[in-house]
């Protein structure tokens, strides 16, 4: 395979996700990269707000990820990458705007690398309506994301989907055309629209002679449309962390 892919889990230690080697980096080495708009340099819209106000980090014991408040069902979840939440827990820290609150895992798909918190109400951060695109996006979609990379504080994003590939278990992805970094893995990806895109969770590595050379501005995303909904709200309701109706029908 021609490419390799870097996970983004801020941390100290990033495992190469196709060869399983390991790549050392030096968290302080890389927070004086800048990051840039590729769209243009006008004010955000009142929606791309929204996706800012939404944004949330998600701490591991390996380093941090970010992620996306959003409101399904009733149910206050954080949609993130499976590979933030996968050090063994099932509780982790969720922090935005100075609050912090504990989220549950109730969903994860390692293969999609998605993953789901159920989480307590918060005050300071301002939840996301789920409006998954049932398609994939198209080519020259217009996209943005807000998240936490490296030791930065929250930054908004903006992009464009570049392409559709196969990951190495046969799923559909998306390429953005725009900049990631280590500790945005996670972040929810949104369109002018308002539609739910996808989760952000690795840029390209191709293989040098020595080590990868890492290319932050493609980056890999799993779309909304590969994600089950009825796992999720199944994964919620068989944790016994709630007692809600639509627990009923599951």
């Amino acid at each position: 395979m021609r490419l390799l892919l870097i996970l983004l889990l801020s941390a100290t230690t990033v495992a190469d996700a196709t060869a399983k080697k390991h790549i050392d980096i030096v968290t302080d080495d890389i927070t004086s990269s800048v990051f840039i708009s590729r769209v243009s340099n006008e004010p955000l819209t009142e929606f791309e707000k929204k996706v800012r106000e939404a944004a949330v980090k998600v701490i591991a014991k390996r380093g941090h990820g970010s992620g996306t408040y959003v409101k399904l069902k009733g149910f206050h979840l954080v949609f993130t990458a499976a590979h933030v939440v996968t050090d063994g827990s099932r509780q982790f820290l969720v922090m935005g705007d100075g609050e912090k609150v504990i989220g549950h895992l109730v969903y994860s798909d390692k293969k999609l690398d998605v993953g789901v918190l159920l989480i307590p109400e918060m005050k300071t951060r301002s939840p996301m309506k789920y409006k998954p695109l049932k398609d994939l996006a198209e080519v020259g979609t217009q996209i943005m994301y807000a998240g936490f990379p490296a030791s930065h504080n929250l930054l908004s994003i903006r992009g464009m989907i570049a392409g559709h590939e196969l990951d190495r278990y046969g799923n559909k992805v998306l390429l953005l055309h725009s900049y990631a970094w280590f500790g945005c893995s996670g972040s929810g990806v949104y369109d002018q629209h308002g539609n739910f895109v996808g989760v952000l969770w690795g840029i390209d590595s191709p293989q040098g002679r020595l080590i990868p050379q890492i290319v932050e501005d493609i980056v890999w995303v799993t779309p909304s449309s590969n994600i089950n909904e009825d796992k999720i709200i199944a994964g919620i309701c068989k944790s016994l962390l709630t007692e809600s109706r639509v627990c009923s029908l599951y």
